[in-house]
Order: structure tokens, then sequence, then C-alpha cells
């Protein structure tokens, strides 16, 4: 389990937002361009930055952003892509560039879903008590978390996702047991093709759990950010989700 220490960073100093205003889709593009399209003009450039920051897979996604509540700034995001029978696209953003020969019998069952677009900020609010790395490492689970909680909620029966190999490297740190499915892709760096079974993930990542049952009690309380985001997409409706994946205490107490 976290200690208390990271419990109250993870909850009150930062928070998780499920994306659903305008506001909020204005910072998912802001961090995509501060930090994944910096990143990847060092390897060539993108035709079409807006349509990079923001395109037709967002729409079939939960969307998750870091707040500091003190500042209000936005500072870090991760897109959970899913795909399901209503869903229109049916392929995963990570097949275009990837030929991992195994995507194709492990995405059979649907549904699935793909980690994408992970974007911490390099600037973020001065952080007296601790580290730099230990705010980042502990944000990069934070943001992790919003996977878990899709995860509790929604049976996926495989999460992919294409990393580099300091996300993977952080991932293993965090007990999470992502299975290679294919060799090294040159795409604006060197990424991975990973897989994990949704109750592997679940298992896995169970140190987080009460974080997670934290923030699924915000999400769905009654005209929350989950009523909000069932009501704008049409590929999920509240029948499909599992709302009782966590304790009925979801109170911040440690």
């Amino acid at each position: 389990m976290l200690d208390h220490e990271a419990y109250a960073f993870m909850t009150q100093t930062y928070r998780l937002v499920l994306a659903t205003s305008e506001e909020h889709v204005d910072a998912v593009k802001a961090l995509r361009k501060e930090v994944l399209l910096e990143k990847y003009r060092n390897f060539g450039s993108i035709e079409d930055e807006e349509r990079f920051a923001w395109d037709e897979s967002d729409a079939q996604a939960f969307i998750y952003l870091l707040q500091h509540p003190k500042s209000g700034r936005y500072v870090g995001t991760i897109r959970v892509f899913f795909i399901n029978d209503a869903t229109p696209l049916k392929e995963m953003p990570m097949e275009h560039y990837s030929h991992a020969s195994r995507i194709a019998e492990l995405k059979a069952a649907l549904p699935v879903c793909e980690i994408s677009r992970f974007a911490l900020s390099a600037n973020l609010p001065k952080e007296s008590k601790h580290s730099a790395q230990w705010v980042r490492i502990h944000l990069s689970l934070l943001l992790m978390i919003g996977t878990r909680i899709t995860a509790q909620i929604y049976p996926f029966k495989m999460i992919f996702a294409i990393m580099e190999p300091s996300l993977a490297r952080l991932l293993r740190w965090q007990k999470a047991h992502f299975e290679q499915i294919g060799s090294e892709v040159d795409y604006y760096g060197t990424t991975i093709p990973f897989a994990i079974e949704r109750n592997t993930l679940l298992s896995d990542t169970f140190a987080t759990q009460k974080v997670s049952c934290y923030y699924l009690g915000q999400f769905s309380q009654p005209g929350g950010s989950l009523d909000r985001f069932l009501a704008q997409c049409p590929y999920i409706d509240a029948e499909m989700l599992n709302l009782d994946a966590c304790v009925p205490d979801r109170s911040p107490h440690t």
C-alpha cells in the first residue's frame, strides 16, 4: 500500500481529473504540444500539429489530466483509447506504426484498450517537501492510476501500450508486469509494444487501490465527471460499467 505521505500528495497536493469540458480539452492539447511535440521535433517534423494534439481517436477514449489545485495548472495527461462492438475505429493507434504480430490475436476478444499520449510537464510547481525525482515518479503513478480506474469499471480483456523504455521501466518498478509483444520500433525514438491482461494489471497494481477508489468515488458522484463523460460518449453507457469495484468507504481519510 502507498504510505500516508504519497496518498496525501496524490489526493490533495495534486488531483486526477477525468476530462469532460472544453477547458480540459484545451489543457490536453497544450500539454501534448508542450511535451510530445517538442520531444518529437528532435526526430523529424509533424505534418499536422493540431491533429496530433487532438484527433478522432480522442472521441473514443477516457482522457485524464493532472491538476495542481493550488495554482490551477494542468501538468500531465494520459489517454485510454478503447475499442468495443460500437466504436467506429477498430484499429488501435499503435497498429499504425507497430507491426507486432500478436496484436490481432490478443485483441480478438473485445473490449480492449490502448494506453497512449502519456505527457508530464517538465515545468512543475515548486515542491519543497520532496525531490524532483520523487514528484515525477508519483505523478507518473497517478496518471497510470487513471488507467487502473478505467480497467476497474470497464471489463477490458487486454490492455495495450507502446512505450519508451523509460516508461516501461517505471511500470516494472510499480509492479505492473506488461509483456513485450513485439520488437522495438523507431517511432520518434525507440518504442516497444506491450500488452497486459486486465486482471493481471489490477492485481499487479493493488497497492494503488486506495487512491483508485478515492478517485472513482469522486468521479461517480451524481452529476459528476463520469456522468458527464457518459453523456458525451455514445460508445459506452452506464450499464456497461461496474461502479461497485471498490469498498463502500471511498472517503479521503488515511
